[in-house]
C-alpha cells in the first residue's frame, strides 16, 4: 500500500502551526475495531503529537483508504543536537 499524497502545510497567523496530511487509497479499516484492540501504532502517533501540544486525527473506512491529519505548533526555536 503506497501513500497517494503527502502534503505538509505551514499555516499563517498569530501562532505558526505545521499541518501534515497523508492519504492513501488502500483498503482502510474500521476505527472502532482498532480502538478496541488498543493498537500501539496509532496510539503512539496520537500520544507523541499530544505531548508536543498538537492534535492527530485518523479517518478511515473499510474499502475507502485512510487519512491522517496532524497539527503541531511551531515554537520558532531550533533544537541543537
Amino acid at each position: 500500500m503506497k501513500a497517494m499524497e503527502a502534503t505538509p502545510l505551514l499555516a499563517e497567523g498569530a501562532q505558526a502551526m505545521l499541518r501534515l496530511e497523508v492519504r492513501d487509497d488502500g483498503r482502510g479499516f474500521d476505527p472502532a475495531v482498532v480502538r478496541e484492540k488498543k493498537s500501539f501504532g496509532l496510539m503512539g502517533i496520537r500520544e507523541r503529537v499530544l505531548i508536543e501540544g498538537g492534535s492527530a486525527r485518523i479517518d478511515s473506512q473499510p474499502g475507502e483508504g485512510t487519512r491522517l491529519r496532524i497539527t503541531l505548533p511551531l515554537s520558532g526555536e531550533e533544537e541543537t543536537p
